[in-house]
């Protein structure tokens, strides 16, 4: 039975199927849009300034897997054939390349063309586009000579591009810019000559129709910051031009000057005799010229020195060495019309002859031990052991009595104490040093700096910023030559030199300070004259050094397990029995003592152990001192310290050496055979011993693990 529809019903099921077509259709669309074949990636596009290859890539296998010779699916065309001229690859299934025989130059137009009827290896058309395009853009700078800094008024300038320019496009693109004028500055080409030279001595005569050889058609202005410009607007022949603008920034050079310059006491004394008086230029001279410069005084006209070995054809600089005429007036003259080496005459010639004086020789006390020294208690003969000191310029009055500004003293201080030595010879070489802070020097000498010294402060640079407060002025650099070590010491003594005449400053001399007994000094020289020539105040300058007068030699052996000391005589080298040997470490603990047997000898049958760490104020290593008391000649005494060392290390003998506490351990392997082959085995004895003092011993304990490494492959 057939129910009758209405007609509306009919109506909606018409348009249900009408949409239900076009849903298939669409997704019939869609369906082969999908399984075509599409180009994923193209490239170079657009300008690239250097190209060596085109790469196209698909979305899909465009060639069977492991196709040989398949054809190329593009094709690449550039305005210069020969400069496209390449070869094609496929890289994979998906990636196809070409390669240029070369980077292709600036200029260049090229084209990349898909075929007509390419394919996917699954049969599928290709669908996207399918022509692409590129450029290389016009010549930029691979390289500029000079790259930077400092150049001549009428510099060259090599520019190497990566491809030719136009004549037309060089000279209104790129040009100079000075910051001592305000307009642009064209450019212009060198002349022929200049072009051929400069090509021959880089070596870019095979790359010379890419190079540029310029300079600024104005003379720059001397000491201005200048730039080369290289603009956008370069062109290459193909008319393709640079679209982005380079600068290179130089200083060009100071006018040709010389100047002059000699050592001085302070900034302004004369110049000192006794160091070499120097002019300076500022650009080479021929050393032809140099050499006839001269410096006249009252000893006549002398020529410059140049350094020994020195044969260069150009100079910039001569010097006239010492010693020089003390207070004496001198006159340095140039040759007439003098120019340096590019031509270029001295600008400020009206400076000579230049004239200057020197002053007299600067006064002088120096210790010839340095910070430390040994003297000999018998060196002479019926006469006490002397201290040498070299005098130049001091105060002639040197008796201990009056200590007035004028006159110039000796104080000297005793000590006897091991620790005390090492402590006192630790503070006088920290104060041969140039400044100290108050805070260091409070550290170093508590309460030196109350007794009534004047210390002189070190000028501040005139950048530093001076701190206020108690902050500020402890941080300040005192100048330690302006402090004495030995102000508010007990037992100090003064000491006085051989007379001179009073009414004038002592000659150059090497004179003797007198110890009368032995032991170690703490000397200490004060001159107001060094003052007032070397800290330029009125304030007495000290020199000090430290001293052991002796007739003992001590020495020291050092090892793991025991050690010795022996001691002899300087003047006989004789052994010297029943001295009192005290041996100790860093920080002044004693570790062994005893007396030298009638061989001088003293040996210690035990390790001297050294502490973790060592004070601040002290010397590493270990301090050895022996002391006698001769019927004959008195008490005397001497040390030595485990570093002294220089020239007798052991590693310059080539002696096996062990520092560490720990024992030495050998070991040793006894194969059954060294000829191996892969999978064979092999036997083994493993013998482990430890050195000791009488030889080698079984070791207290062994390794439990043993590995075996072979030295080819690093197996294990």
């Amino acid at each position: 039975m057939r129910t009758p529809m209405q007609p509306g019903t009919r109506q909606r099921i018409a348009r249900s199927a009408c949409m239900a077509a076009v849903v298939l259709c669409s997704l019939a669309a869609l369906t082969w849009q999908a399984h075509a074949a599409r180009i994923a990636q193209v490239s170079p596009q657009g300008t690239v300034a250097q190209v060596r290859q085109v790469v196209v890539k698909f979305d899909e296998a465009m060639l069977a897997f492991g196709t040989a010779n398949a054809a190329a699916p593009a094709r690449v065309h550039c305005d210069d054939a020969s400069a496209s001229a390449g070869t094609g690859r496929w890289i994979d299934t998906k990636t196809w390349a070409w390669d240029f025989n070369a980077d292709l130059p600036p200029g260049m137009r090229c084209t990349i063309d898909l075929n007509d009827a390419l394919k996917s290896a699954a049969g599928q058309v290709l669908s996207g586009p399918r022509h692409f395009a590129f450029e290389t853009g016009g010549p930029f700078v691979q390289s500029v000579m000079p790259y930077s800094g400092e150049i001549e008024e009428d510099q060259a300038f090599i520019l190497r591009l990566n491809g030719p320019a136009t004549d037309a496009s060089v000279h209104e693109h790129i040009w100079c810019e000075s910051s001592g004028l305000g307009n642009r500055i064209p450019v212009k080409a060198v002349d022929a000559s200049a072009r051929t030279a400069l090509l021959s001595h880089f070596r870019l005569q095979k790359v010379a129709a890419r190079v540029l050889t310029l300079q600024c058609q104005q003379t720059l202005p001397s000491g201005t910051k200048m730039q080369l410009v290289y603009g956008a607007g370069v062109a290459s022949p193909s008319g393709l031009a640079n679209d982005v603008e380079r600068r290179f920034d130089y200083t060009v050079r100071e006018p040709f000057a010389a100047s002059f310059s000699c050592e001085r006491e302070n900034a302004k004394a004369p110049c000192t005799p006794l160091r070499p008086l120097r002019v300076q230029f500022n650009a080479p001279i021929a050393r032809a010229d140099a050499a006839k410069i001269r410096l006249k005084g009252p000893n006549g006209s002398v020529a410059p020195t140049f350094p020994a070995g020195d044969k260069s054809p150009e100079v910039d600089a001569v010097e006239f060495a010492a010693p020089l005429p003390e207070h004496a007036e001198l006159t340095i003259d140039v040759p007439a019309h003098l120019r340096d080496a590019s031509g270029r005459a001295l600008s400020n010639a009206d400076l000579f002859p230049l004239k200057t004086t020197t002053a007299p020789l600067p006064p002088l006390a120096k210790f010839s031990s340095g910070t430390f020294g040994i003297i000999e208690r018998f060196a002479e003969p019926d006469t006490p052991a002397l201290v040498p000191v070299t005098l130049r310029n001091v105060e002639a009055d040197l008796h201990v009595e009056g200590l007035n500004a004028g006159t110039a003293r000796f104080s000297q201080l005793r000590v006897d104490a091991d620790t005390d030595i090492r402590r006192w010879m630790r503070v006088v070489e920290r104060f041969d040093q140039y400044a100290m802070t108050r805070e260091s020097i409070a550290k170093l000498m508590p309460g030196l700096l109350d007794h009534g010294q004047h210390p002189v402060f070190v000028p501040r640079a005139p950048q530093d910023t001076p701190e206020s407060g108690d902050a500020g002025e402890s941080n300040r650099l005192i100048d330690v030559r302006s402090v004495s070590l030995l102000a508010g010491q007990h037992g100090v003594e003064t000491l006085t030199l051989p007379k001179a005449d009073p009414k004038t400053l002592r000659p150059f001399e090497v004179v003797g300070v007198p110890i009368k007994k032995p032991g170690f000094y703490v000397i200490e020289l004060a001159s107001p004259a060094l003052g007032a020539s070397l800290l330029g105040k009125p304030a007495p300058m000290y020199v000090r050094t430290a001293v052991l007068v002796t007739n003992l030699g001590v020495h020291f052996k050092q090892g793991r397990e025991n050690s010795v000391v022996w001691v002899t005589t300087l003047d006989k080298g004789q052994p010297v029995p029943n001295a009192d040997i005290h041996v100790s470490d860093c920080n002044g603990s004693e570790l062994a003592s005893g007396k030298t047997d009638a061989r001088g000898l003293l040996t210690l049958n035990q390790p001297l152990p050294t502490p973790e760490r060592c004070n601040d104020d002290h010397y590493e290593g270990l301090f050895v001192s022996a002391r006698i008391d001769d019927p004959n000649t008195g008490a005397d005494m001497a040390f030595v310290r485990s570093e002294w060392n220089r020239g007798i290390e052991s590693w310059r003998f080539n002696v096996p050496t062990d520092m560490s506490r720990e024992e030495t351990v050998r070991a040793h392997t006894i194969f059954d055979r060294t000829l191996l082959r892969a999978g064979e085995t092999v036997s083994m004895k493993h013998l482990l011993r430890v050195e000791t003092l009488n030889g080698l011993a079984m070791p207290k304990r062994y390794p439990t693990r043993v590995t075996i490494r072979h030295l080819g492959s690093g197996q294990t």
